[in-house]
C-alpha cells in the first residue's frame, strides 16, 4: 500500500511547494482538492492552465494524485443548486480526465440542506434513497463518459453510513464506474467501543471486493460519542486496520482528519506498525512464555534473539524463526532496528542489561524482580529519569482480565478500603501441572549463570522469585504499602510467611506466602471496601486461566463475575508493553517505581524476620 495525505491539509503553501513538503515526509500521492490552485472544491471553471500548473507540480515534485475531491450535496433540494452541481462537478470529472486521474471522491449526501456532513433525520427514508439514485444517474454518465470511476465514502450523517448501506448501492448499481472509499473510521460507532478492530475486520470482510480507495482517520470512540482526532491520538487500532485492510488492497492510503503540524507524528506512528523487541535470553522464562507471546501478539514482532549458547540459540531460531539471531547482546542493541528489548535472564543479570538498553535508547520489559539489591535499581531508575524511554517490570498478573476488573472497581467504585488480605501459594503439585502445558524446555550447556548457585538459599530464592508477584499484586490493587510486620516458619522443606503490612492510604492488610502447600496451587485476594467488596480465586499462571473475581456493588446490592475468556496474560504483557512504547501512553504494566517498591518490601520483611521488628520500607537498603 501506498501511505498518502490529503492535499487540502497544506494550503498555506502553493500547490508545488505543498507536493514537495508531502515528498519529503516519505509519502508519494495525494487526495487533491483545487482549492491547493486558489479555486473552490468544485470549481465554475477549470483552465488549461490550471490543468497544466497541477501536472507540472506533480511532476517535479514526483508526488502522484490518487484521487480527487469532488464532493456536494448529493440531495440538494434546490434546482438552481443542483444545476450548478451539476455543471461542477462535470468540470472536476473532465479535469481527472485530463491529468489521468482514476477516480473523483464524492458524497451521498445529506436531506440537512444547510450542511451535507451534518444528519437528518430522514437520510434513511426510501425518499432519501430515491433521491441518491437520481443524482448518481447524472453523476455516473459523466464518469462513464470521461472514464472516470467514482469512489464514495460511507459516513455516519450521510444517506449510506453503513456497510450494509454501502452493498445495497453497489449493487443496485452494479456499475463499474462506482467503487468504494474505504474509511474504518466512519463505519465504527460507540456501540463498537469494546470491539473496534472486531468491527473493522466485519466491514472490511463484507466490501473488500468493492475497495478502490482507502483513507486513515483516527477517532476516539467511547460509549457515548466519537471524537475524530489526529491520526495516532485517538484509540482506533489504526495499525492492525492496516495490516487487515493490506491483507486484500494495495492501493493508496490517504491520511486526513489533521493539521499539518501533526503530520509528522501521524508518520512515526503509522510507521510503527509493530514493535521489532529483541529477546535476551533463551531460557525457560523466554521458551514458555516471552517467545510464544510476542509471536501471538497484535502489535509486536519477534525481531532478534540473543544469547551466549550458540546451540540454544540455532534451537530457537529454528523454533521461533526471528528475522536476526545474535550471540553478543551490544551487537543486538546496536541494531536500529530493535525498538524494544525482553530481558529473560537470571536476575542477577537484569539491572546491567536493562541500563545497557536503556544507554543504547532501547525501551525495556525486564523480567520480575527488577533486581536484587535497592542500590542497583535505583542506579536504574536515575539513568531511565533523564530520557523518555519505557521500561517496565515482568508483572504479568497486571495483565490477568480478572485483576484488572478487581483493580477498575477497585480503583472507581468501591470507594476507601478497610481490609485486604492476599495470598500466593506455590503447590507440590505445580510441576505436574507446569510440565503438562508448558513447551518442553531445551537446555544448552554454555548458558550464562549467575556466580554460585542462587538457589542454595531457599529463603532468598523464593521470595525473589515468587514474593515479587504477592507484593506486586497487594500493591497494584491496594497502593503503596509503608511498613511490615513478619514472620517465617521452616518444617519439613516448606517454607511460610505471614506478613502484617501497613498501607499508605490508612488501612492494614494481612499477607500469605507458602511455598509449598499440600494441595493444589492457592493463590487470591479479598478486599474489603466502603461500597463493596471483592474476591478473588488465581490459578497457576501456566493455564492461561483469567482468576476467578466476584465483585459485590453496595449500589445494586449484586454480584458481578467477569468470565475473563483471554488469559492469556503473558502475550497480553507484550500487547500492553507494545502499547505503551508506539502510542507513547502509560499503560497498566509495573513501572521502575513498582519495581523497585516491591524490592524494598522483600527486603524489609526479610529485616523483619530476622528483628521481629516492624520495619519501614523507607529505612531498607542493600542486597536480597
Amino acid at each position: 500500500m501506498k501511505l498518502g495525505i490529503f492535499s487540502k491539509i497544506y494550503l498555506n503553501d502553493d500547490l508545488e511547494t505543498a507536493l514537495h513538503k508531502i515528498k519529503a515526509q516519505g509519502m508519494s500521492t495525494v487526495q487533491f482538492n483545487f482549492a491547493n490552485v486558489g479555486l473552490a472544491s468544485l470549481p465554475k471553471e477549470i483552465t488549461q492552465e490550471i490543468i497544466h500548473q497541477i501536472k507540472e507540480a506533480t511532476m517535479n515534485s514526483g508526488v502522484s494524485i490518487a484521487v480527487i475531491s469532488g464532493t456536494f450535496n448529493a440531495l440538494e433540494l434546490n434546482e438552481g443548486k443542483k444545476s450548478e452541481n451539476q455543471q461542477c462537478f462535470n468540470n472536476v470529472v473532465e479535469a481527472a480526465a485530463a491529468l489521468a486521474v482514476p477516480f473523483v471522491s464524492i458524497s451521498t449526501g445529506s436531506l440537512n440542506q444547510e450542511d451535507f456532513w451534518s444528519p437528518h433525520p430522514e437520510n434513511h427514508t426510501e425518499r432519501a434513497w430515491s433521491l441518491l439514485h437520481d443524482s448518481l444517474a447524472w453523476m455516473l454518465e459523466i464518469a462513464e463518459a470521461n472514464q472516470v470511476t467514482l469512489v464514495f465514502e460511507p459516513e455516519q450523517a450521510n444517506v449510506v453510513s453503513t456497510a450494509e448501506d454501502a452493498l445495497r448501492l453497489l449493487r443496485d448499481l452494479d456499475t463499474p464506474y462506482l467503487k468504494l472509499l474505504y474509511d474504518a473510521a466512519n463505519l465504527v460507532t460507540p456501540k463498537d467501543h469494546k470491539d473496534l478492530l472486531g468491527k473493522i475486520k466485519k466491514t472490511l470482510t463484507a466490501l473488500k471486493d468493492y475497495i478502490a480507495i482507502a483513507h486513515c482517520k483516527d477517532a476516539f470512540v467511547t460509549e457515548e460519542k466519537i471524537t475524530f482526532v489526529s491520526v495516532g491520538k485517538g484509540n482506533l487500532p489504526l495499525k492492525e486496520y492496516l495490516n487487515e485492510l493490506s491483507k486484500t488492497y494495495d492501493g493508496p492510503v490517504i491520511m486526513h482528519g489533521l493539521e499539518e503540524d501533526d503530520v509528522t507524528y501521524a508518520l512515526k506512528y503509522l510507521n510503527n506498525k509493530l514493535l521489532n523487541i529483541g529477546v535476551l535470553g533463551c531460557g525457560q522464562i523466554s521458551q514458555a512464555a516471552h517467545f510464544d507471546s510476542i509471536k501471538r501478539s497484535r502489535n509486536a514482532n519477534l525481531y532478534a534473539i540473543c544469547d551466549v549458547d550458540e546451540y540454544l540459540l540455532q534451537r530457537m531460531n529454528a523454533i521461533y524463526e526471528p528475522d536476526k539471531v545474535y550471540t553478543d547482546y551490544e551487537q543486538m542493541l546496536a541494531d536500529p532496528n530493535v525498538d524494544a528489548v525482553v530481558i529473560g535472564i537470571a536476575d542477577q543479570f537484569h539491572v546491567e542489561a536493562a541500563k545497557q538498553a536503556v544507554r543504547a535508547g532501547k525501551h525495556v520489559l525486564v523480567e520480575k524482580p527488577l533486581g536484587v539489591s535497592i542500590e542497583e535499581a535505583e542506579e536504574l531508575k536515575e539513568l531511565v529519569d533523564h530520557t523518555d524511554l519505557r521500561v517496565q517490570v515482568g508483572n504479568m498478573k497486571r495483565f490477568d482480565p480478572g485483576i484488572v476488573a478487581a483493580k477498575e472497581f477497585v480503583d472507581h467504585e468501591m470507594g476507601e478500603i478497610i481490609g485486604l488480605k492476599a495470598w500466593y501459594c506455590d503447590s507440590t503439585y505445580r510441576y505436574t501441572v507446569t510440565e503438562n502445558v508448558q513447551p518442553v524446555i531445551i537446555s544448552g550447556n554454555k548458558m550464562k549463570r549467575p556466580a554460585g548457585d542462587p538457589k542454595a538459599n531457599k529463603e532468598r530464592y523464593y521470595m525473589l522469585g515468587h514474593g515479587s508477584h504477592l507484593f506486586d499484586t497487594a500493591r497494584y490493587l491496594g497502593g503503596n504499602i509503608v511498613s511490615v510486620k513478619a514472620w517465617n516458619t521452616q518444617k519439613f522443606g516448606a517454607y511460610c510467611w505471614f506478613i502484617t503490612a501497613e498501607f499508605e492510604s490508612g488501612f492494614v492488610a494481612q499477607l500469605d506466602l507458602t511455598i509449598a502447600v499440600r494441595m493444589d496451587w492457592h493463590e487470591g485476594f479479598q478486599i474489603y471496601g466502603e461500597f463493596g467488596s471483592v474476591m478473588g480465586k488465581t490459578y497457576n499462571p501456566w493455564t492461561l486461566k483469567s482468576s476467578d473475581v466476584e465483585i459485590f456493588k453496595a449500589s445494586d446490592n449484586s454480584y458481578h463475575r467477569l468470565l475473563g475468556a483471554d488469559g492469556h496474560f503473558y502475550r497480553l504483557q507484550i500487547e500492553g508493553f507494545a502499547d505503551s512504547v508506539l502510542h507513547h501512553k502509560p499503560g497498566v504494566g509495573a513501572t521502575i517505581e513498582d519495581g523497585l517498591a516491591t524490592l524494598r518490601a522483600m527486603l524489609a520483611v526479610e529485616e523483619s524476620v530476622k528483628t521481629g521488628n516492624t520495619i519501614y520500607l523507607s529505612d531498607v537498603s542493600g542486597y536480597l
